[in-house]
């Protein structure tokens, strides 16, 4: 008995030994993460070099209330993985060292689909970067239309005329009125031919052209007071070029805004709001002063969390019954913007355009061809101009403004795309590292 009683107390002072030391190595790491500290995040961009090469950048970028940050710990190391064109999986490319904050993948194929994310590593824990898409391609034929030197807001929500022969804008101006220094969101329009710039309207916002570019439509927001709800209202004015004329066309109480004619400029769509704050809904309403719900409301209430706007973009097709609009929506619980259609054709059901993990806003269904839509998007890690094929889906890169290189950005913000050229080039505005903001035109390479 006392033999047995104690090998039975050795084999248990071995086990709690053994299970303590165990536990012991499992905490021990060569490279710990100090308590209360995280792993960063990486943030993870996308480029492609003058050599069709692609550039992939991260770092890491925290938002906070500056006095209330998390403190961060940097990777130990980290891991590139990559999904190729065709494949439904990623898989890892490449493992690199601590201090590491770009990659140049050189194995690419023009018009070719490519995914990147990397995983920061340290001490046992994990930290995913965003995800970046990059189709590589032959970047367009940029030429300026015409230059604002009103800094970033210089040239907003552009709108390329039926004829292409003018663009109606708005710039955030300044003047000054009864003796007081002001500023407003106004309404110009150029003309390409005189090129001259025409104020059509100050406190305007969002234009859109008729069919026969006779008309134009606007928000306006002067002299509309506000609503018990502390709501300031706008309404939807039309400017009429050839009699010189403005006609408010919808009023009230509600904020409406990016107002577009339908196809045989009978109608016109338009974002509505319900007099509650950040619920909005796709109207339509006719010349009667019939007013009829698209979509009555996407009811996500993201913009009290975030305080982004609900929605970016608006538009009416001018050959199909499709409407297409961006909205604020959460995607695995981060505020991301996706594109949604409505087809009157087909009952105008709420459908799926493009809905991702991706910012993807200001869509523009081409006036030439009906499953072409143009649109911003930061895929790639910034934003750029992008066309979607609406038939079978696939995603045509446009743009490759990099961010390691001096000259043009696209911004999501005021911005509006144009289809011209019957469908060979779009026109939008891009802001410039200086502040300044151009017009451009580009011409699509195939």
């Amino acid at each position: 008995m006392r033999i047995e009683l104690k090998d039975g107390f050795f084999g248990l002072i071995v086990g709690i030994s053994f299970l303590l030391s165990f536990g012991s190595c499992e905490e021990r790491w060569d490279d710990p993460i100090p308590e209360g500290v995280s792993l960063a995040r990486a943030t993870l961009l996308s480029e492609l070099t003058e050599d069709g090469k692609i550039l992939l950048m991260w770092g890491n970028f925290q938002i906070c209330n500056g006095w209330n940050c998390v403190p961060l710990a940097e990777a130990s190391s980290y891991d590139l993985f990559l999904k190729r064109p065709g494949m439904q999986n990623f898989e890892r490319l490449v493992r690199l060292s601590r201090g590491s904050n770009e990659y140049l993948f050189t194995d690419v194929d023009f018009g070719g689909t490519y995914e990147f994310f990397i995983r920061s590593n340290r001490a046992g824990r994990q930290e995913d970067s965003n995800t970046v898409m990059i189709v590589p391609g032959k970047s367009p034929e940029i030429e300026p239309i015409f230059d604002s030197d009103f800094g970033p807001h210089g040239i907003l929500h552009p709108r390329l005329s039926p004829s292409g022969n003018q663009v109606a804008y708005v710039s955030d101006v300044r003047f000054t009125e009864n003796g007081e220094e002001r500023r407003a969101l106004s309404l110009f329009i150029f003309d390409q031919q005189t090129q001259e710039h025409r104020l059509i309207r100050r406190n305007a916002n969002q234009p859109n052209w008729s069919s026969d570019g006779k008309r134009l439509i606007y928000s306006v927001t002067a002299g509309s007071g506000q609503t018990p709800q502390g709501i300031r209202p706008s309404h939807l004015e039309i400017f009429n070029l050839d009699t010189e004329e403005f006609n408010l066309f919808s009023g009230g109480l509600h904020q409406q805004a990016t107002p577009s004619f339908s196809k045989d400029d009978q109608e016109v769509f338009f974002y509505a709001d319900s007099l509650v704050s950040g619920d909005f809904g796709v109207w339509k309403r006719d010349f009667a002063g019939n007013m009829t719900p698209v979509f009555t409301s996407f009811g996500d209430g993201v913009n009290l969390v975030t305080g982004l706007p609900v929605f970016r973009g608006l538009d009416v097709s001018r050959i199909n019954e499709m409407v297409v609009a961006d909205h604020l929506q959460l995607y695995n619980d981060f505020p991301v913007y996706h594109i949604f259609g409505f087809d009157g054709s087909r009952g105008g059901q709420k459908v799926d355009v493009l809905v991702s993990q991706w910012n993807d806003s200001a869509p523009s269904l081409s006036p030439f061809d009906p499953n072409k839509m143009a649109f911003v998007s930061d895929r790639s890690g910034i934003p750029q101009i992008w066309i979607l094929d609406m038939l079978t889906g696939a995603v045509k890169q446009v743009t490759f403004f990099g961010v390691t290189q001096s000259g043009m950005r696209v911004s999501e913000f005021g911005m509006g795309i144009s289809w011209t050229d019957n469908g060979r080039a779009l026109v939008f505005p891009v802001r410039g590292t200086a502040g300044s903001t151009t017009l451009v035109k580009a011409t699509l390479i195939n």
